[in-house]
């Protein structure tokens, strides 16, 4: 999510009490009580600390207060009204009871039509207004394909759809305008909050997370060659430091390794860029090897024989990571009758006590005394994000690693890329 769309998520959230919100005349009792315009204004003098779902219930609590003070008139009147109609003259005063309350039901109808914020509704109308993104963006660098990218958004919302990266925008505009209070009351007593893998998240996800623990502090722990799908560098920490604007920082670089061997680690390092000033924790173990098969069928049982041999050596947790989930799923169908073994999807709960084909983008966080990479050919690894996920792949050993390949080894293990 780019600062350049925060920016303008900022901007729409600022103009929607001037530009987005809907007032109309309140009347009652055959007068109107508030014109649209009064209430408007009512709004926009209010303090703007406070959250517009806040001073819009103000605005609420406002009408209500005048109207209570006329209803002590309007109930007599409804009496005399009923008691004279010819319809009602056994139920006359029951009538007027439901008179009165078909009246407070519409006038609450007609209050909440502006009063009640729909998130949802306000982002959609973000994409599928002609012109009111754009108005939003002026002085701001937008993508060139931003008319694709409006295009497929408003298709999505208007079929009611919300990929993954809108949802995040609309909590964070939801937070904007405070229609989340429920959720802020409870997160708002935490004081502590940690944040791990903290280099594949982006800025809008910190300024959420600082919305929701506004008296919190942080613990934020990342490994920025263990991105995914995007860049980052040490300035990562700079940006999440601005964001949540602590009252103090410190920012601890932790270079020892207690997780691999010695020869594990130095074999990972060959994936990261530049002089990366890692140490190992004085562990010694066998050398990584990159084995070849001349076809799937022989890699198929070269791994096998890694697995159970890794199973003899006492190694309780063993792990053969694949690029991709298909490539995953297509060794397990081919290797599940011929051993005992597991396939990881997402969501579910691992316990890393066996044998497991997983997703290398899954395994993060995650450890196993012995890896096994599949698949290391040049056909699936010749790109810098495959060079990271061979590093993620690789520091997932604690005591061997080894990978397969059929074809062409990847070229990365030349220092390609």
């Amino acid at each position: 999510m780019s600062s350049a769309f925060i920016k303008i998520l900022d901007r729409y959230g600022e103009s929607i009490p001037f530009s987005h919100i809907t007032f109309t005349d309140i009347q009652y009792d055959g007068k109107i009580v508030f014109t649209a315009q009064h209430l408007k204004e009512r709004l926009q003098q209010m303090n703007e600390s406070t959250s517009l779902a806040v001073r819009l219930s103000y605005i609420r609590w406002y009408i209500y207060e005048e109207i209570h003070e006329m209803r002590k008139s309007r109930m007599p009147k409804l009496l005399r009204q009923t008691r004279e109609d010819p319809e009602h003259v056994y139920d006359w005063e029951e009538y007027a009871r439901e008179l009165s309350i078909e009246e407070s039901t519409q006038l609450a109808k007609k209050v909440d039509g502006f009063i009640k914020l729909n998130g949802f509704a306000l982002y959609k109308k973000l994409f599928t207004t002609a012109g009111l993104l754009k108005s939003l963006s002026l002085g701001i660098v937008l993508p060139k394909n931003i008319d694709e990218i409006m295009l497929y958004t408003k298709e999505s919302l208007e079929g009611n759809k919300l990929e993954n990266e809108d949802a995040l925008a609309l909590m964070y505009l939801q937070m904007l305008i405070g229609e989340n209070t429920v959720a802020n009351e409870i997160y708002r007593p935490i004081r502590q909050v940690i944040v791990d893998e903290a280099q594949d998240y982006y800025t809008l996800h910190f300024k959420i997370m600082k919305g929701l623990f506004p008296n919190a502090r942080f613990t934020v722990l990342g490994d920025i060659n263990q991105t995914i799908e995007k860049q980052e560098n040490m300035d990562l920490y700079e940006r999440i430091t601005e964001v949540l604007k602590p009252k103090s920082s410190c920012l601890m670089v932790m270079n020892k390794s207690f997780r691999c061997t010695k020869e594990i680690l130095n074999f990972s390092m060959q994936f990261l860029d530049g002089d990366t000033p890692f140490e190992s924790f004085n562990r010694s173990g066998d050398i990584p090897q990159i084995i070849e098969g001349k076809d799937t069928e022989l890699i198929d049982q070269k791994v096998m024989e890694e697995a159970f041999y890794s199973e003899k050596q006492g190694y309780g947790s063993i792990g053969i990571l694949c690029k991709n989930n298909k490539l995953a799923e297509g060794l397990y169908e081919r290797l599940k009758d011929k051993m005992a073994i597991h396939l990881v999807r997402s969501g579910d709960n691992l316990n890393t006590k066996g044998v497991f084909i997983i997703p290398i983008t899954m395994s993060k966080g995650l450890e196993f005394d012995s890896v096994l990479v599949y698949g290391v050919d040049e056909s699936h690894y010749h790109t810098k994000d495959d060079k990271k996920l061979l590093y993620i792949a690789s520091t997932r050993a604690l005591h061997r690693l080894n990978l397969f390949y059929t074809g062409r080894k990847s070229s990365i293990f030349q220092g390609g890329i």
